[in-house]
């Protein structure tokens, strides 16, 4: 009777060849659980990236019994971003290991649409129904490019009440108002190479007022501005501080600063009549690694309860568990059902289009992007100097005039992909700046 004798090791053994199995099983049952990666490249910031993310995580878990681990991509802003995604294409035309481009503003989506690196029809047209296709003159989805807009960005103007009242400054109701005399050195402006959402507002600014006015315009602001940060988000500390009393911005900056500091210190106006509403696109890139996963993160996305999560305050049923994302909804019948209780943002941007008097062009603002980006960098952000010292010849100085008339500078905009003849023309207007700006 062998076995008698060895009974508590015989046991012992088959306890452990158990708990071996269970452990075992809790592996695989782990590694079920996990899904694929999704590799998404993106500008937004930390709050949406784990806002959403965690959101989509959880809704994923309960419809698939698995959750995709993200991995989320930045290359510093809207701009490199896009440029990353270039050079990567142009070495591997296939695919580049990234499966999504979310945010950004619709230019880089539209140049990468025409250059055919987005999944053009993604989606089902029924993740995107009740989502309308145009908002006073600008597109909010293309489903024959591949884009979606994700979430609606407005911008206008950011203000240091406090400091107003401290320094009796004018209260902003117009892009002019940064314009003001009386606002010299109390103004913060941002690089627009370095801000997709900062090219967007000088856009605005030109097609508002046309390409000469326009850039007039835009010179006045510099010549006011004390500051040129590289990012959208580096103007809210300056406004914070109480360093800087105006600013241009992005929405969701804006209502975030108020949401942390009171509207009582803080205060956003969105130019009446001269400003507009913009989608935030996503996509799918060309050889998505996992195209399954990919799509439906986008319908997510687009989905009611993720739109909820653009809009709602934080802790709100049905909003973000921290962070407010203070971002306007693509749907309409999100947006109509906001209120000061439950959100930060103002205004029905759906309800609102009909008194616009003037329509913003997308495809203008998509096809000149670079071109708009050299001109302003060197005319009002590399010589910021002799921008800030120009208002004395105004409006006759050369940096109070563009490089050329818009039908001049179209004519350079056919060739400004060819690096040799834009480095050559972007040499030519700073020669031609600094014998006039000596």
């Amino acid at each position: 009777m062998a076995w008698k004798k060895n009974r508590p090791l015989l046991v012992f053994t088959g306890c452990l060849a158990f708990l071996c199995a269970l452990g075992g099983w809790h592996f695989l049952a782990d590694g079920i659980a996990t899904g694929p990666t999704l590799v998404i490249l993106t500008p937004h910031g930390d709050n949406i990236r784990q806002e959403i993310g965690a959101a989509f995580q959880a809704w994923h878990l309960a419809r698939f019994g698995a959750a995709p681990e993200l991995v989320w991509v930045d290359q510093g802003g809207t701009s490199e971003d896009l440029r990353y995604v270039e050079a990567r294409y142009a070495k591997t035309p296939a695919g580049i290991g990234i499966d999504l481009f979310f945010g950004g503003g619709t230019p880089p989506f539209r140049t990468l649409a025409r250059d055919t690196l987005l999944v053009p029809h993604a989606l089902s047209p029924a993740v995107w129904a009740g989502i309308p296709a145009t908002l006073a003159g600008s597109r909010i989805l293309s489903d024959a490019e591949g884009w979606y807009g994700s979430a609606l960005s407005g911008f206008g103007i950011l203000y240091n009440k406090t400091l107003l009242a401290e320094k009796n400054l004018p209260p902003p109701d117009s892009w002019e108002a940064l314009a003001d005399p009386r606002c010299a050195g109390w103004v913060a402006m941002i690089d627009p190479r370095g801000s997709g959402s900062a090219h967007v507002i000088y856009e605005i600014i030109l097609q508002r007022y046309g390409w000469e006015a326009g850039w007039r315009l835009l010179t006045g602001m510099a010549a006011n501005s004390e500051h040129f940060t590289k990012g959208a988000s580096a103007v809210l500390p300056l406004i914070s501080a109480g360093e800087s009393a105006y600013t241009v911005a992005i929405d969701q900056y804006a209502w975030s600063l108020v949401e942390k500091l009171g509207s009582d210190k803080v205060g956003f106006v969105l130019p009446p009549g001269a400003s507009v509403t913009t989608p935030d696109p996503i996509a799918m890139l060309k050889g998505a690694p996992h195209p399954e996963a990919a799509r439906r993160f986008m319908e997510f996305v687009l989905s009611e309860p993720c739109q909820r999560l653009w809009v709602l305050k934080a802790g709100v049923p049905g909003g973000p568990k921290a962070q407010s994302l203070n971002r306007m909804s693509v749907r309409p019948s999100v947006a109509a059902r906001l209120d000061t209780a439950i959100s930060f943002v103002r205004g029905d941007p759906f309800s609102e289009a009909d008194s616009m008097a003037w329509r913003y062009s997308d495809s203008l603002t998509e096809s000149r992007w670079a071109l708009v980006n050299d001109a302003l960098g060197l005319w009002l952000v590399d010589n910021h100097a002799a921008a800030r010292g120009s208002r004395a010849v105004a409006p006759d100085g050369p940096l109070f005039r563009p490089p050329g008339t818009w039908e001049e500078m179209r004519a350079l905009n056919g060739n400004w992909k060819d690096d040799a003849f834009r480095n050559r023309t972007v040499g030519a207007w700073a020669a031609r700046l600094g014998q006039a700006t000596r």
